[in-house]
Parts: C-alpha cells; sequence; structure tokens
C-alpha cells in the first residue's frame, strides 16, 4: 500500500500534542510535589494551596506548550491556546472525578491562567532560536 505524506504528518502532529500534553501534566505533579514537601518542611497549613494549585497549574500548561510549540516550528499562540484547553479539560474532569462537584468561579480563573500561560509557552516555544556553535 502506499504511504499518503498528510496521514503521516498528521499523526507527527498529534503525536506532538499528546506528547505536549503528558509533559504539562508532569511538570503540574513535580510542582505540586515540590510545594507539598515545601509545606511539610515548614509545617505551613493550606493557606497557600490554591496560589501552590494555580502557579503548578501555569507551570504544567507553560511547558506543556512551550515544547509542543518549539517542536511544531510555528502558530505558537494557536498551539498554545489548543495545549491550554485541552489541558483545562483534563484537569476538569480530573476534579469533577476527584471532588465531585461543578464548575465554580474558581474554575473560570484556573481557565484564564491556563490558556494565558500556554498562549505564553507557545508564543515563547515558537521562537525560541536554536544556538547554533561554529
Amino acid at each position: 500500500m502506499f504511504k499518503d505524506k498528510n496521514s503521516e504528518l498528521n499523526s507527527n502532529i498529534y503525536f506532538q500534542y499528546a506528547k505536549g500534553l503528558l509533559i504539562g501534566i508532569a511538570v503540574t505533579l513535580i510542582f505540586v510535589f515540590a510545594f507539598a514537601l515545601i509545606f511539610l518542611l515548614i509545617k505551613s497549613g493550606r493557606e497557600y494551596a490554591g496560589v501552590a494549585a494555580s502557579v503548578s497549574l501555569a507551570a504544567g500548561a507553560f511547558s506543556g506548550a512551550f515544547i509542543t510549540a518549539k517542536k511544531l516550528g510555528e502558530k505558537g499562540y494557536l498551539v498554545g491556546l489548543i495545549i491550554g484547553g485541552i489541558f483545562f479539560l483534563t484537569v476538569t474532569v480530573i476534579s469533577f472525578i476527584v471532588n465531585r462537584s461543578g464548575l465554580t468561579v474558581n474554575s473560570l480563573f484556573k481557565l484564564i491562567i491556563i490558556l494565558l500561560s500556554a498562549f505564553i509557552g507557545g508564543v515563547f516555544g515558537v521562537n525560541k532560536s536554536v544556538k547554533k556553535y561554529i
């Protein structure tokens, strides 16, 4: 059978998006564990848990979009928004399963943080120059 170059290109793009999403989730988990360790060591209560969760989500969305946009090399803003949207849906579904609650104002706040972080990550990823050594 003949291989269609467009289908190979599309499967590579889907793979890059999936990889970016997984990297974003991994970075989010690393940040969550780091904040949990810090809170444990300084014996802090839960007063900063919301801020830590927001920073973790922002870092994950940024890194996932950055990596994906860097690999794809074009339309970083669009890549960032797509990664951010998928990332938000993933986090929201997980939150629904764990907390069994609906959408709140906090969900809207997280949507804005995730989309903005992913947008910036996508733009930075596309514009990241490759260093060439002579």
